[in-house]
């Protein structure tokens, strides 16, 4: 049996620790990544919900409930948004009514 150098011994050590290094070095940045772009995502739709938030509850302040359809859509259309549920709490329904708009 041949014997290896302390040469060869040493690089491929030191191969070993450089591929581990680098798995480790791209998991950490897939997460970094993933975390960014999951962060992005959720101030868009957070910015998208109070737009929505600060145009519904404007026409509802005028008094022309009967424009709701046309409000509706004209946010959805601006802002790209596919559709739009309206979940009203308790205190919004006692002053403005049940809703029969999704």
């Amino acid at each position: 049996m041949k014997k290896k150098s302390i040469k060869n011994i040493t690089l491929t050590r030191l191969i070993q620790v450089f591929l581990l290094s680098m798995l480790v070095i791209i998991a950490i940045i897939t997460l970094s990544y993933r975390s960014f772009f999951q962060f992005v995502v959720e101030n868009k739709v957070i910015s998208i919900a109070e737009i929505i938030q600060a145009g519904l509850t404007s026409h509802m302040k005028a008094g022309i409930m009967e424009k709701r359809a046309y409000f509706l859509e004209e946010i959805s259309s601006v802002h790209d948004v596919g559709s739009i549920e309206i979940i009203r709490g308790d205190a919004v329904i006692q002053e403005y009514g049940e809703s029969n708009f999704n």
